[in-house]
């Protein structure tokens, strides 16, 4: 899979609680903007599980409610519809939620 940071950066930047604290309030807002609420209790270390499920949801509704708000949202986070159907094309067996939530 070819992505913009490497996995191994990603798995050492989860632990890291300023980047967890910046990264949660991103995506917060950005799905605030859409009138989903996200929360974060601050725990880093439970931090990508937590926000997983919260965005899993929201992602998975919008899936079966609204594409094109869902695209909306996905712009808003700089995921055009082109990088998507890459993302979706690497990940093989992986639901479309989980490569939009990962």
């Amino acid at each position: 899979m070819t992505s913009l940071i490497k996995r191994e950066e990603i798995e050492r930047a989860k632990f890291d609680a300023e980047i967890v604290a910046l990264t949660a309030q991103q995506v917060i807002k950005d799905f605030m903007q859409f009138g989903m609420d996200v929360s974060f209790s601050g725990n880093i270390y439970s931090a990508y599980d937590e926000l997983f499920d919260q965005l899993d949801v929201h992602i998975t509704h919008l899936l079966n409610t609204s594409y094109q708000r869902l695209m909306s949202l996905l712009y808003q986070i700089d995921v055009g519809e082109a990088k998507l159907a890459k993302l979706i094309d690497d990940r093989p067996g992986s639901s479309i939620s989980e490569v939009i939530t990962e």
